[in-house]
């Protein structure tokens, strides 16, 4: 398992695309993470490199970063930005979100999102395990594993379904080529699953219900609609944001006599 100047620490995650350790860049003297990628074949090795030059041509702050990828004798490993904090299913387990942490956390996934759109990619896994925080409580979006070019006419990876089911969008399901639209569904599931049990603005459940439309051509034309409608709700006077609403108790005083 030893690679290069990595130092491997400890195990992260695993998943049916590979596993992921946190190590020590002896040279840089810096945190990593380093995804093992799966890679039982051709096809394998190559998604892993695909995913490295996704990742690659992205910059922006809502992006977990990339430093270099390299070839172990069991396929591509990819050295990626280590975010200490959690990922947003553990901060979800931990305790129900306030309304001001759901529209920030949800908005910057949107921009992310927006940004990598933008650049003719599709992320295709859009969920809380694949949502990290930075140590200062920044949410970053990691795994583009299965991302797509926009170009592409499939979501299907050798022949069957791509993703987590509670998060793709109906279309998926019936092998239609991917857009912006099956990524702002699964963000529209992710909000949704943020606010469980809380009390929120309208305008934030017309925002999940235009997200999540079973019809795509009913969703946000783009994710910037989205994150534009977001920003809309987090720039409201502060009064509409509160979880419950407010009462006005007037005070009526009896009236005294006149001397």
């Amino acid at each position: 398992m030893a690679l290069a100047h990595y130092e491997i620490l400890e195990k992260l995650g695993e998943g049916g695309m590979g596993v992921v350790y946190r190590a020590r860049d002896t040279r840089l003297a810096r945190l990593v993470a380093l995804k093992y990628v799966r890679a039982k074949d051709a096809a394998a090795r190559n998604r892993g490199f695909d995913e490295a030059r996704a990742i690659a041509a992205l910059n922006h702050p809502h992006i977990a970063t990339i430093y270099e990828v390299t070839e172990t004798t069991n396929g591509p490993v990819l050295v990626l930005e280590h975010l200490p904090g959690q990922t947003l299913r553990s901060r979800l387990a931990a305790g129900p979100l306030s309304v001001a942490e759901i529209l920030t956390y949800g908005l910057q996934i949107a921009e992310g999102l927006a940004y990598a759109h933008r650049h003719g990619l599709i992320h295709g896994d859009v969920k809380p395990e694949n949502l990290m925080f930075t140590a200062d409580g920044v949410l970053k979006i990691t795994d583009f594993g299965l991302a797509r070019s926009c170009h592409e006419g499939t979501v299907t990876l050798n022949g069957e379904v791509a993703g987590t089911p509670k998060y793709m969008a109906p279309e998926c399901f019936q092998d239609w080529p991917p857009d912006c639209r099956t990524d702002i569904f699964s963000l529209g599931v992710v909000l949704e699953e943020m606010a469980a049990g809380r009390s929120m603005p309208e305008a934030f459940h017309r925002v999940v219900g235009r997200a999540t439309a079973r019809e795509r051509a009913q969703r946000f034309a783009s994710m910037e609609d989205v994150a534009s409608a977001l920003r809309s709700i987090e720039e409201a006077p502060k009064a509409s944001l509160c979880d419950t609403p407010a009462i006005l108790v007037i005070e009526v005083k009896a009236a005294t006599p006149d001397r």
